[in-house]
């Protein structure tokens, strides 16, 4: 069966990988993880979606080189698209307190709009509909 692509929207992304921008990417090392059972171990992922206010990208590569990502303590990136028009961009965080994520989203409110959403694998969602 083909695919009638004239009634779909492809957003094709340009993945940055860790340490393709030097001076300008830094990932911490921490793992945030929390007990889910006696058997089972899980990070707390978060898919942050940063959409740049005025659609411009500049402003935030610029103070993304001069300050860095100004994570606090326990958020760690882990990677990161960029939609192709440079308007938005998809970061994979952990973390094991969300409240973290005001603080560091109050360092960047002035040139970007958050949107964090909380994911767990297809695994975990598999499970919770055997539940």
């Amino acid at each position: 069966m083909a695919l009638a692509t004239d009634h779909y929207r492809l957003s094709p992304t340009i993945h940055f990988k860790p340490g393709s921008r030097p001076d300008c990417h830094s990932a911490g090392s921490m793992k945030c993880e929390t007990v889910v059972s006696a058997k089972e171990t899980t990070r707390l992922l978060f898919m942050v979606i940063e959409n740049f206010r005025g659609g411009d990208a500049k402003p935030i590569y610029r103070r993304l080189c001069e300050k860095g990502r100004m994570l606090p303590d326990g958020i760690r990136f882990v990677d990161s698209w960029v939609s192709a028009d440079l308007r938005r961009c998809f970061q994979l965080m952990e973390c094991d307190d969300a409240a973290l994520f005001q603080r560091w989203t109050a360092e960047w409110s002035d040139l970007v709009e958050f949107e964090i959403v909380p994911l767990i694998s297809g695994q975990q969602a598999a499970a919770k509909m055997t539940d």
